[in-house]
C-alpha cells in the first residue's frame, strides 16, 4: 500500500512539474510598476536588473505617470499653440513623458509646440534671452527642463532624461 501512494505522489509531483513547465514560455517577463516617490529630479530610474544563475537577466522598468499639469503659458503662432508647461517633480520613465505628450497633443489640436519642466522657477530661467541666464539660471534649466514637443511630432528629451535622445511620434 505504501509503494502504491508512493507512485501516486510521484506521478502527481511529475504531472505537476510537466504542467509548470508547459506553462513557462522561458522568457522573463517585464513587469510595469508605478511609485509615488516624490523628490528631485534625477537622471531616470529605467529599471532594475538582476542577473540569474542560469545567466538571463530581467528588468523592472520603474516611474509614474504624469498625474497633472499646469500650463504656465499658452502663446498662439501662426503655426499653433505654443504651451509651457509645469509637471510635479516625480521618478518619470521616458514612456511616461512620451505617454503624457502623447495624451496632451490628442486633447488638444491645436497644441504644436510644448516645453516641459518640473519646477517653475525653470520656466522662467529658460524664457530669458540667451545673454541674460546665469550660470545658476543655466543649471536650474538643466536640472529641471524634462522633455520638449516640436512640430506636434518630435520629442526631444531633455536635462535628466537628454539619454533618450529624439523619437518621432504617430502623426
Amino acid at each position: 500500500m505504501k509503494a502504491n501512494r508512493s507512485l501516486k505522489l510521484t506521478i502527481l509531483l511529475g504531472s505537476l512539474v510537466l504542467l509548470v513547465a508547459a506553462c513557462d514560455s522561458g522568457e522573463e517577463a517585464v513587469l510595469t510598476t508605478t511609485s509615488s516617490v516624490v523628490g528631485s529630479t534625477s537622471a531616470p530610474d529605467v529599471g532594475v536588473t538582476d542577473e540569474g544563475t542560469d545567466g538571463t537577466t530581467s528588468t523592472t522598468l520603474t516611474g509614474q505617470a504624469v498625474a497633472s499639469h499646469e500650463v504656465v503659458l499658452r502663446e498662439s503662432t501662426d503655426d499653433g499653440e505654443f504651451l509651457y508647461i509645469v509637471v510635479p517633480e516625480g521618478d518619470y520613465t521616458d514612456v511616461d513623458l512620451e505617454n503624457f505628450l502623447g495624451n496632451l497633443i490628442e486633447n488638444d489640436e491645436e497644441v504644436t509646440n510644448v516645453e516641459v519642466f518640473d519646477d517653475a522657477a525653470a520656466v522662467t530661467a529658460f524664457r530669458l534671452d540667451d545673454s541674460d541666464q546665469t550660470a545658476a539660471d543655466l543649471v536650474l534649466i538643466s536640472e529641471h527642463h524634462l522633455v520638449s514637443l516640436s512640430e506636434r511630432n518630435r520629442i526631444i528629451y531633455r536635462g535628466p532624461y537628454e539619454e533618450f535622445g529624439e523619437i518621432a511620434i504617430g502623426s
